[in-house]
């Protein structure tokens, strides 16, 4: 759907129930709830895109290039100037748009930092956390007022960081949400929406499922996994398992499980020492040829070859700029 300058999402976004975050951020600053991010595709394996969620709130500005966003089982293309602010709970995956991925900065902000008075929380973050209906909003280039300013202090701001940086990030992420909050107000993003109040209980339970399908697979990946246990671990049939990881993932259980798996590989394979055929049995792969080939054609290299690069860049340096951002 789109407004003038705006898009927003329709799809529902539960609040995790019994299933908690799938991310545990650590912050940087002591006492700030907040990351900030300034680079490309994250090709750092601490800082692995996976699908994931949790109570904070994810504001994106592309900087250059193209960046991909799965969100809400939805898939999002953002150009250079675009901006996209992702709801409290949502599921979402960073995703590489081709060789040439685009540039991006982003905030990743506790509701607690933004709504730290309760006038605050009440007036200028709760309503927006309670949408529910609104994983996300898109501004495109040219609507999005101040952000792109106050994100090139926050850059600034850790660039050069010392004993005031904490308070200054604090100060920024606030001018950040005011910047955001004022942008949407002029593009009509925040008018009443006829769809307000109603209970869609089938895509709440249906986020329930898979996330906690997905915590499954992210805590399981090395035992011997099959879809029948999949489906379990979100109480549905196999069948229904492969229509929600399609719907809301964009791709198959088993798919989605492969690709995790070789993630933590490639992660093991930078971090320590063990045998390429202890790295493969240990992220479920019985087969060392089977997880040679499939490394091979989602990485473009060996794990031998992977391994040999990373010794000679010094450990992993990854050619992008992290900027306050730890995982």
């Amino acid at each position: 759907m789109m407004r003038t300058g705006f898009e927003t999402s329709g799809a529902v976004a539960a609040m995790p129930e019994k299933v908690g975050d799938s991310e545990r951020l650590e912050y940087r600053h002591p006492g700030v709830r907040m990351h900030f991010w300034a680079g490309g595709f994250p090709t750092a394996a601490r800082l692995r895109p996976s699908v994931h969620w949790h109570d904070n709130f994810e504001l994106t500005l592309v900087t250059d290039g193209t960046v991909l966003m799965l969100v809400g089982g939805e898939s999002i293309r953002l150009e250079k100037g675009d901006f996209l602010f992702i709801n409290s709970g949502p599921l979402h995956k960073l995703c590489q748009a081709g060789a040439e991925a685009g540039r991006y900065c982003m905030a990743i902000i506790h509701p607690s930092l933004v709504g730290c008075e309760e006038g605050l929380m009440r007036e200028a973050v709760e309503p927006l956390r309670r949408r529910r209906w609104m994983p996300f909003v898109i501004l495109r280039r040219g609507h999005t007022g101040k952000i792109p300013d106050v994100f090139a202090r926050m850059l600034e701001c850790e660039s050069r960081p010392d004993a005031a940086t904490p308070m200054e990030a604090a100060g920024l992420a606030l001018e950040l949400w005011a910047a955001m909050l004022r942008a949407f107000q002029n593009e009509g993003a925040l008018a009443p929406d006829a769809g307000t109040g109603h209970t869609p209980r089938k895509d709440e339970a249906e986020t329930i499922a898979v996330r906690a399908m997905v915590s499954f697979v992210q805590s399981q990946y090395g035992e011997r996994l099959t879809l029948s246990k999949i489906a379990s671990a979100g109480r549905v049939c196999r069948s229904s398992c492969c229509e929600l990881f399609a719907r809301h993932l964009g791709q198959s259980p088993v798919a989605y499980l492969n690709e995790f798996r070789l993630e933590t590989a490639r992660r093991l394979l930078r971090e320590s020492r063990d045998p390429i055929a202890d790295v493969a049995f240990a992220c479920g792969f019985s087969n060392q040829s089977y997880f040679t080939r499939l490394f091979k054609i989602r990485f473009g290299e060996t794990p031998f070859r992977a391994r040999q690069r990373e010794n000679a860049q010094g450990g992993g340096a990854s050619g992008h700029q992290e900027v306050a951002l730890r995982s």
